[in-house]
């Protein structure tokens, strides 16, 4: 639960800023939030070790709602690409037709 607040912040910075004409992205609110991001990843990456989903084998809400920025990571420039077992998390989450188009036509 410690991931999401941190990644809201290059969600905000790289995306709401831009798109609603707000500036540029704030480098320094990023840089605070690096240290505790890559803390709150290291315990992540280390919980999705042994498992396919957030709560063990099965899929459910929480994959959801921790990962919900991942498909936008290089995009809003989230520093995540070397945490292997998030990775293969979400490479997972990707094979599912309603997260990789979540609005459909």
């Amino acid at each position: 639960c410690e991931l999401m607040p941190l990644t809201g912040a290059f969600y905000f910075e790289h995306y709401i800023k831009p798109k609603f004409g707000m500036g540029a992205p704030d480098r320094a609110v990023l840089e605070q939030k690096l240290e505790p991001l890559h803390t709150a990843a290291r315990i992540l990456d280390t919980h999705l070790e042994n498992r396919l989903y957030l709560t063990g084998d099965k899929l459910s809400v929480a994959d959801f709602c921790v990962g919900v920025l991942l498909p936008q990571a290089d995009e809003i420039e989230l520093p995540l690409s070397s945490y292997r077992n998030i990775q293969r998390w979400h490479d997972r989450l990707m094979t599912l037709d309603a997260w990789r188009n979540p609005w459909p036509a």
